[in-house]
């Protein structure tokens, strides 16, 4: 398997786990703890999602690829960090991921 091949499964991957977030916090499984302020949050994953699958199916260029993957990455990681720890105020971390 070539490298581009192998960048782009991981970018396929991260985009999937962003998009299991959005249906999740769509049926209420999830939250960001902001209450109506979580859909801001969605739409920009949603954007970020569409655009990032986009660039990914178009790309042919392994630096790009790189960079690509380094920046869903670290926007993975903070979606995780806002579902988790950092929520907001109307539902506080709990310990749980998922609401009751």
């Amino acid at each position: 398997m070539t490298t581009e091949k192998k960048l782009k499964r991981g970018l396929y991957s991260i985009d999937l786990l962003l998009f299991l977030i959005i249906v999740l916090t769509y049926y209420g499984l999830m939250t960001f703890g902001h209450g109506l302020g979580d859909l801001v949050y969605v739409i920009a994953l949603c954007v970020f999602v569409l655009g990032n699958t986009i660039l990914t199916i178009i790309a042919k260029d392994k630096v790009f690829l790189t960079i690509l993957l380094i920046i869903s990455a670290s926007v993975l990681c903070g979606t995780i960090w806002s579902t988790t720890i950092g929520r907001g105020v109307e539902y506080r971390w709990n310990g749980n991921v998922f609401l009751n």
